[in-house]
C-alpha cells in the first residue's frame, strides 16, 4: 500500500485526527440555533472540513476526498441519532462530497448530494444556485458545458443565427431553475463522457446510455417550454404535449410549421422509421429551426416509447446507423434549446 504524506505526516493519521476533532466538536458544541450568526452555526465543522478541501482542491486526491466527506456525514448523522442533538449546515460537506463524486464520473450520486447541500442550507444561501457559483463547479463547466455550446458556432448542423460565447451560456444557466440547470449540465457531462468512450470503443451499454440521455435532454426542453408557456397562459390548451408547444411557439413567430413538408415526420413505430424520418428531416430545405423542432419531437416520441439501438438497421437513403448520428441529434437539440432561450420561450 502506498503511504500518502501531507506536510510530512501520514494522510490516514491526519484524517483519523480530524474525525476525532469532529467528534469532540459534536459533543461540545450546542445543537443548531437559528438565532446565532452564520459563522457560529457552522463552527463545529470548520476545522474538520479543511483537510477535505485540501484533498479536493490542492492535492487532487479525489477518491480520498470522497471517502473523507462521506465519513464526515456519517459521523454527524450517527451522533445526531445517538444524542438527540441537531446540527444544520451540513451543506458544505454534502456539496464537496458531490463535487468529488462528479469528478469520479459518479454523476447520479454527485448531483443528489449537491441538491441535498442546497436543501440543507437553503435558508442561508445568498445565491439560489449555491455551490454552482463556485470554482469547484466551474471546472466542470469549463471542461464540458462551455466548449460544447461554443462549438455550435461552427457546427454546420446547428446553423445558429446568433453567436454564442461563455457569457451567453452563463446567463442562460443562471436564468434556469437550479433543478433544470443541474439536469442540463449533468446530462451534458454524461453525454460528453459517453460519446468519447463510444468513439474509442463502440459497445451496447454506452450506446444505451447515450440513447437515454437523448431522451433526458428532450424531456428537459419540453419541461422548460411547458413551464414558460404556463407562466404566460395558465389556462392555455397547448401545454398538453411537446408537439403542441412547438406548434404554438413556431406559429407565433411566423415559422411555417403546420404546413411544412415535415408534418408527420415527428413519429416512428420502429428504428427503421426513426432513422428514415431523421434522414428526411436533415435533408429538408425547411428553416433550420423548424427542422430542429421536428428532430426534437421525433426523438422525444421515439426514445420515450422504444429502446432500440440496433446498428444493423440503417436509414434507407443515407445509410446511417443510429450510432452514426448521435452527435448530429445532440447538436440539433442543443441548438433549438438556445434558440428558444433567445426568444424567451423557455
Amino acid at each position: 500500500m502506498i503511504e500518502i504524506k501531507v506536510y510530512g505526516q501520514d494522510l490516514d493519521c491526519i484524517i483519523s485526527n480530524e474525525i476525532s476533532a469532529l467528534r469532540r466538536n459534536l459533543e461540545t458544541f450546542p445543537s443548531f440555533d437559528p438565532t446565532l450568526p452564520y459563522e457560529d452555526k457552522d463552527a463545529y465543522i470548520q476545522e474538520p472540513i479543511q483537510i477535505g478541501n485540501y484533498l479536493l482542491t490542492y492535492a487532487k486526491l479525489y477518491q480520498k476526498a470522497e471517502e473523507y466527506f462521506d465519513r464526515l456525514i456519517q459521523e454527524i448523522k450517527a451522533f445526531e441519532s445517538e444524542s438527540g442533538k441537531t446540527f444544520r449546515l451540513k451543506g458544505m460537506v454534502y456539496a464537496n462530497l458531490g463535487i468529488a463524486q462528479i469528478i469520479g464520473k459518479n454523476f447520479d450520486q454527485g448531483i443528489a448530494h449537491l441538491l441535498l447541500a442546497c436543501e440543507e442550507d437553503k435558508a442561508f444561501n445568498r445565491s439560489p444556485h449555491g455551490i454552482l457559483e463556485s470554482d469547484l463547479w466551474r471546472q466542470f463547466e469549463n471542461q464540458y458545458v462551455f466548449p460544447l455550446f461554443v462549438s455550435l458556432n461552427t457546427t454546420r448542423a446547428a446553423r445558429l443565427s446568433f453567436s454564442v460565447n461563455e457569457a451567453f451560456i452563463e446567463d442562460m444557466l443562471r436564468y434556469l431553475d437550479l433543478e433544470h440547470r443541474l439536469l442540463l449540465e449533468v446530462t451534458i457531462f454524461s453525454i460528453c463522457e459517453n460519446l468519447k468512450f463510444n468513439r474509442f470503443k463502440k459497445n451496447k451499454y454506452t450506446q444505451v446510455k447515450v440513447y437515454t440521455l437523448l431522451r433526458d435532454l428532450c424531456v428537459l426542453i419540453e419541461a422548460l417550454l411547458r413551464k414558460r408557456y404556463l407562466v404566460k397562459y395558465p389556462n392555455g390548451l397547448e401545454a398538453g404535449s411537446l408537439y403542441k408547444l412547438l406548434q404554438f411557439n413556431l406559429s407565433a413567430r411566423s415559422f411555417r410549421f403546420d404546413d411544412s413538408s415535415l408534418v408527420g415526420k415527428n413519429r416512428a413505430q420502429d428504428i427503421q422509421g426513426f432513422l428514415d424520418n431523421l434522414d428526411f428531416i436533415f435533408k429538408s430545405t425547411e428553416d433550420s429551426v423548424v427542422k430542429q423542432c421536428f428532430c426534437l419531437s421525433l426523438t422525444r416520441n421515439f426514445t420515450g416509447h422504444h429502446l432500440d439501438i440496433s446498428n444493423e438497421i440503417r436509414s434507407e437513403s443515407s445509410q446511417f446507423a443510429l450510432s452514426d448520428i448521435y452527435e448530429t441529434i445532440i447538436v440539433n437539440l442543443l441548438a433549438v434549446l438556445l434558440y428558444f432561450y433567445t426568444v424567451n420561450a423557455v
